[in-house]
Formats: structure tokens, sequence, C-alpha cells
């Protein structure tokens, strides 16, 4: 079975190999229980050293973003003997458009609201085109076979006529030893400095950085922040710069998926995504995993897995230090905490998400290998 998997991010070549990122990764390794042949197509972004390298025998196209006419093109060779085509994104858009014309089956992925995400960058370009593409979007979902969604709320925005399923592919290890880790950490906290941890990415303030530095700079010396991301940070070390705490802000570029990221999450104290624009973010449900006390926004998916009272309107930083402030003031909530966040993130177990995967892919693959 081939399928030809389309996206706009996270794809990158150097030196004639082709890598792509973890979530990307991600996906592609849960999906290959159900096709065995993938031809990708996506905008050529730079490289960073947290990407993982793709098997030389799947074809890689990469095209600049004003290249659209070139990608349609190569999308119309490579979806003429293709299985199923998957859509993500802008890119996704025109390959739904040459499968549907070519009676292809189509699966189209929602990893979050675009419109949601473009009115958040807070540019007149991104506040000009995000109806364009909310309605580009809503007709793709719409007409889809099938349509996987990482959280119900997108369900509701994009409604389709399809198949449909509700899951994240997000990869975690459900171990009692973690939460009992977590636990002792806590309870044998003998100092009062506090490591403060965020995941995501610098290129732009979606994930809320500014709203964190602000609000570790309303704390006092014992807190101190840290960032794993890709991406540029001089603006956040000059705005770190201008409200003097330079010193207790630390950007810590990429780690790899699994132990890199789990050693670091079970060395910080409390995790935050105090994100303006998510999807279900996949960085909150491997902290949950890690037994985190967590703070967040109310942005998409996680107002489904993080309790009212620990959730900021994005953009509140005085909202937000005021809750850091109450956790490190008291470490039974951060306990009570670890222990809620540990028990929420079984919902993500793999058995559970593998069966989820099992009955929409399958049908997938069985119903082309029946016709």
């Amino acid at each position: 079975m081939k399928l030809v998997f389309v996206t706009d991010n996270g794809f990158s070549e150097m030196d004639g190999v082709y890598y792509f990122s973890s979530p990307n990764y991600t996906h592609v390794r849960h999906l290959k229980k159900y096709f065995d042949e993938f031809v990708f197509i996506a905008r050529n972004d730079k490289y960073d050293k947290s990407y993982f390298k793709i098997d030389a025998a799947s074809p890689v196209y990469l095209f600049g973003k004003f290249s659209v006419p070139k990608m349609i093109k190569k999308l119309e060779e490579v979806i003429e003997d293709a299985d199923a085509v998957i859509c993500y994104g802008i890119n996704g858009y025109f390959a739904y458009k040459v499968a549907k014309r070519k009676n292809k089956t189509i699966i189209t992925y929602n990893g979050g609201d675009a419109y949601d995400f473009l009115i958040s960058r807070g540019t007149l370009k991104g506040r000009a085109v995000a109806p364009i593409v909310r309605y580009l979007e809503k007709e793709k979902y719409l007409n889809a076979d099938y349509a996987h969604y990482c959280d119900s709320f997108l369900v509701d925005k994009y409604p389709t006529k399809g198949e449909v399923l509700v899951c994240s592919g997000v990869s975690i290890e459900i171990n009692e030893k973690n939460l009992e880790n977590r636990i002792s950490k806590i309870k044998n906290k003998t100092n009062k400095k506090f490591v403060v941890g965020l995941t995501g990415h610098t290129r732009n303030n979606l994930k809320g950085i500014g709203t964190a530095i602000k609000a570790i700079a309303d704390l006092d010396e014992n807190f101190e922040f840290q960032v794993v991301g890709r991406g540029e940070h001089d603006q956040y070390d000059e705005l770190a710069e201008s409200l003097g705490i330079e010193n207790r802000v630390t950007f810590l570029g990429t780690l790899k998926a699994g132990d890199e990221i789990f050693n670091w999450l079970d060395s910080i104290d409390i995790y935050i995504q105090p994100s303006l624009s998510e999807g279900l973010p996949r960085a909150t449900i491997e902290a949950m995993s890690r037994g985190c006390p967590i703070i967040s926004s109310n942005a998409g998916g996680l107002t489904h897995l993080i309790e009212d009272e620990f959730r900021i309107n994005y953009g509140d930083h005085m909202a937000l230090s005021k809750k850091i402030k109450h956790f490190a003031s008291d470490l039974n909530l951060m306990e009570s905490q670890a222990i809620i966040n540990f028990s929420k993130s079984r919902e993500f177990a793999p058995e559970i998400r593998d069966k989820k995967y099992d009955d929409f892919y399958g049908k997938i693959v069985g119903r082309d290998n029946n016709c």
C-alpha cells in the first residue's frame, strides 16, 4: 500500500540527505503498520539537529513557499499510482484537490486550528489570510473520506462527511515509577529554588515564551526558566535582559524525542504551556506522563488536559506568575497535581492509541484491499 504524505512544515534536506521533525517522524512510524510505501511532499524548511533521517527508500520532494505550481505538478505525478493521500495544511489542500479529481482515498489530519494559529500570530498578513485558509480547510475536511483530528474541539470547527478518528499520536510511557520519582522529588525538596520549564519553538510567540519570561520577572531570584525547542531566541534574550533576569532564563535548544526530553522533564519542578494557539500539545502530555505539576493557557485542547484552576488566559503573565508562586508555596498542591496529571496521561497510553489507529487506518487499508 502506497501513501503520499503531504504537509507544510517539518522537512529539510542537508548534504543530499532528507530529514523530518519529531512529530512527523512519530506519525509516520505509526502509519508504517498500515502502509509499506511512502512518498513525502512538503515545504523545504531549515534543518534542525532534532530531526530524524528519512529512509532513503522513500522519495522526498521539497518545495519553496512560492513553488506551488511545481509542487502541484509533482502531486499530479505521484498521486497517480498512490493508494491513499494524507493531507496536512495548505499543501495538503492542493493534494486533496488532486486526489479528489483522481478518485483516490483522501485522509486529512488536523493538529490545530489554522485560523486560530494565523490570528494569534498578530501579523497583518496573518489576519488577512486567516479567513481564506479557514475556508479552504473547511472544504478539505468536509469532503475527505477519512479525517483524523488530534482533539475533539477541532471536529466541531472543521466537520467532515467522512470517517472520524480523534486521537493524539503522542508517544509516552505510562510507568508508575515516573510518578513515584516525581512525588519523591517534591517531598524531598529542601531548597527554595524552582526550575520552570517549557517546550516550544522560538520563531514566534505562539508558545507564549514572552508571557513566561514576563511572569518569571515578577518572581524572585529563586525561580529559573528553561526553554527546550528549536529556533533563534535573540528577541527573548533581549526581553529577559530588559527585565533584568537574563541570568535566570536559559534556552537549551532541541532535545531528541524520548529519553533526552523525558530526562529534562524529570529535572524541572513546574511545567508551563502558556500558548496563544494550540491543537493538543504533545509536549504537555509528555510532561503529564512524568508527573509534572502544570500551568497552561486556555488555548485549544489544553482545556481538555489541565484543570481550570491551573489555566490562564493566554498572554496574562501576571496570572501565570501568581499560579507559579502558588505551586511553589504549597508542595502538597504540587504533589496532588502530579498525581492528577499523571492519571490523565493514562488516556494517551500506547495501547489505547494503537486500538484507535487500528480501527481507523485498518479500515482504510481493508477497504482498498477489497476494491
